[in-house]
Formats: C-alpha cells, sequence, structure tokens
C-alpha cells in the first residue's frame, strides 16, 4: 500500500513514488487520503492515468470499506484451498531457513557425506521450524534479536 496525500502530490510525483516502489510480481496499492480537504476538486481528474487509486478519507472513515475489499481481493487472487499465507516476516525467514537447511541435506545425500553432516543440517531445520511453534527458548530469540541489531548503551 502506497498511502500519499491527495492534495500535496501531484501525477508526476506519484508516478514517480510508484516507479521506484514497483517490484515484479509484486502488488502496489496507490491510496489518495485526504479527499475531505478536496472539495471542489476532481482528484480523478487529478490523477486520470491511473484507475488502481483508492480515494479514502482517515478523518472521516470514508473509502475503508473499497480498501479492505481490494486488499481481500489481492490476498486471494489466485490463492487455491491449499494455499498458505505467511504474514509474519520471522515465520517466513525462518521457513526460508529451514528449507535451505533440508536442501543441504539432499545435496549432502547426494554426494555421500557423512551421516553426522546430515544430522547437523536437520537439527538445523527443525531448530528453524521450532521457532515458528514457540519451542526455541526466549534466550535463543533473543541473542537472535541482539545479533541482527546493534544497539547502543
Amino acid at each position: 500500500m502506497y498511502l500519499f496525500d491527495a492534495l500535496e502530490t501531484t501525477a508526476a510525483d506519484l508516478e514517480e513514488e510508484i516507479a521506484k516502489l514497483s517490484l515484479e510480481g509484486s502488488v502496489l496499492v496507490p491510496i489518495a487520503n485526504k479527499i475531505d480537504l478536496a472539495a471542489g476538486q476532481n482528484l480523478a481528474e487529478k490523477f486520470s492515468g491511473r484507475t488502481d487509486i483508492l480515494y479514502l478519507s482517515s478523518k472521516e472513515q470514508s473509502g475503508l470499506q473499497e480498501l479492505h475489499h481490494r486488499l481481500r481481493e489481492i490476498v486471494l487472487k489466485d490463492q487455491g484451498a491449499n494455499d498458505v499465507i505467511i504474514s509474519n516476516v520471522r515465520h517466513y525467514q525462518s521457513l526460508m531457513h529451514a528449507a535451505e537447511s533440508l536442501q543441504n541435506v539432499l545435496n549432502s545425500m547426494e554426494i555421500g557425506r557423512s551421516g553426522e553432516l546430515l544430522a547437523f543440517d536437520i537439527r538445523k531445520s527443525i531448530h528453524h521450524l521450532a521457532e515458528i511453534i514457540g519451542e526455541v527458548s526466549t534466550d535463543d530469540l533473543l541473542e537472535n534479536i541482539f545479533s541482527k541489531f546493534c544497539i547502543g548503551k
């Protein structure tokens, strides 16, 4: 979601920002806010090059139903009955690390590495999965957090 001030943002500014933010395969929802202050202005004409903009007012709570509908539509698009949505970044990272460890197991099996090395990668994948279901201790979690952030005195 890209929230912008409907009055202060020009069409050129909007296009420039959207170009910076757009990633291949991602969905971007431009949201023009403060439409309650735009009385008498034709915002649809101002941003006529884009048909995907949602117009809302946080102050008056207008346009929120449309936003909810659009987000729901995006999430459910192309989703099968058995698909899973990972909405937590930490869980996603843990799943990616577990998959990497399991791929290492498969690679090690193909080249005939010892069982000890296989067991090490299997334990790593189990550890990453345990992070998701809460079986990793608080000390492990804190160590993980503090290893990624520089915290001064």
